[in-house]
């Protein structure tokens, strides 16, 4: 029987064996052997390492099996499964293990940052900590997935929790979609001001824009100076900024917005 199961690195593959195995001659071979076979293959060092490997392949019957026999490592399957999408297993692990907020937090912030909407709404149902929500929507931001952070936003997530972090790395690559977002999103100068950064000596987000040269997500500031001054500091800044670059687009840009008067 050892032999026709191969040997212990065939992870879920040898699990589908055992249960296959299993049903098939639960009749006519002791429980105790069968219990010996999946013992020799999931070793205790290798048992956290099949766990994984079932919930990558969503097989909640082998995850349901190895946790007989083993500790149960609930924060690495939630983390898992949130990622990999599997929302059976992560039902599962909820309901029948002991979670705590926080648990249920991370797992939020993995399915948010791997744009896993199912998994997002069914872990923002048990109630994660605010911070984890906030912290959820800028993961989902960072890659200008709007569809996700609008919800998360509408459940109590801060966009402005990081200080303009995620908003100033969009503007640095170019970010259109999560550009737009904070900016319709900015209610008073503030706002605008903890964005745009700056305040430390860092790189301003205009900076970053101006300096990787997308034209675009300039104008898409700039145009927010409609509502919300912006100071000349920022403007000039991100002029030299493009020049060095040598971003003649952005230079010539500017330099008409201030002949203008937009500035």
């Amino acid at each position: 029987m050892l032999r026709f199961i191969g040997n212990r690195d065939g992870h879920v593959d040898f699990l589908r064996k055992v249960n296959s195995i299993q049903k098939e001659i639960k009749d006519s071979v002791p429980a105790d052997l069968i219990h010996s076979i999946l013992m020799y293959a999931i070793t205790p060092n290798r048992s956290l390492e099949y766990m994984r490997a079932a919930v990558r392949e969503d097989n909640l019957e082998a995850l349901v099996g190895l946790r007989e026999n083993w500790n149960f490592e609930v924060k690495t399957i939630l983390k898992d499964a949130a990622t990999n999408g599997s929302i059976q297993i992560l039902k599962y692990a909820i309901e029948n293990c002991e979670t705590t907020k926080e648990d249920i937090g991370s797992a939020l912030i993995y399915a948010a940052r791997a744009e896993r909407y199912k998994a997002t709404l069914l872990l923002l149902e048990k109630n994660p900590p605010c911070t984890a929500i906030s912290k959820a929507a800028l993961c989902a931001l960072a890659r200008e997935n709007t569809r996700i952070s609008d919800f998360l936003e509408k459940s109590g997530a801060d966009i402005f929790f990081d200080k303009g972090s995620v908003f100033r790395e969009a503007c640095a690559r170019g970010q259109f979609l999560t550009v737009e977002y904070y900016l319709s999103r900015v209610s008073n100068e503030r706002e605008m001001r903890v964005i745009l950064g700056g305040e430390y000596g860092e790189m301003t987000a205009l900076e970053e824009a101006a300096r990787n040269g997308h034209i675009i997500i300039v104008r898409l500031i700039f145009r927010a100076a409609d509502r919300f001054e912006i100071a000349d500091d920022y403007v000039f800044d991100t002029l030299y900024s493009a020049q060095e670059a040598g971003y003649e687009d952005i230079t010539e840009y500017i330099h008409v917005s201030i002949s203008e008067g937009i500035f």
